[in-house]
């Protein structure tokens, strides 16, 4: 998935307003940022729908184009870590102090590789 797939996906998507940021990462890669506004997220009455989309903010991490790394901050509450592991990626969702915090990781990047081994160890606990 490109920069430009993810945007379209998202704006289509049901989450609430936000703003984009591009910016490229300490290894030359694309980062696309999204992030709740600010004014939106603190005043739901004056925007409805506002605080209340799932993703509080997410970043995306391009590597070569492609997509390879999900970091985001979520509305909904975890009690406990949730690991899973797949043949393309690994991915966890852990308790945040507001919400939860999800990282999703390409397995064969290797710019993510410590990352994804990292999640790999704790689903092997």
């Amino acid at each position: 998935m490109s920069p430009r797939d993810v945007r379209e996906r998202w704006v289509n998507s049901a989450t609430s307003s936000g703003s984009w940021r591009v910016s490229v990462g300490p290894d030359g890669d694309t980062v696309l940022d999204w992030s709740e506004n600010a004014s939106a997220a603190s005043n739901p009455e004056r925007s409805p729908g506002a605080g209340s989309g799932p993703v509080k903010t997410a970043r995306f991490d391009f590597h070569l184009g492609m997509l390879v790394a999900i970091h985001a901050q979520l509305r909904e509450k975890t009690t406990r870590p949730i690991v899973e592991i797949t043949s393309a990626a690994a991915s966890v969702r852990e308790p945040a102090s507001e919400g939860s915090s999800l990282v999703i990781v390409a397995r064969d990047c290797p710019t993510h590789r410590g990352e994804a081994s990292a999640i790999e160890a704790r689903a092997a606990r």
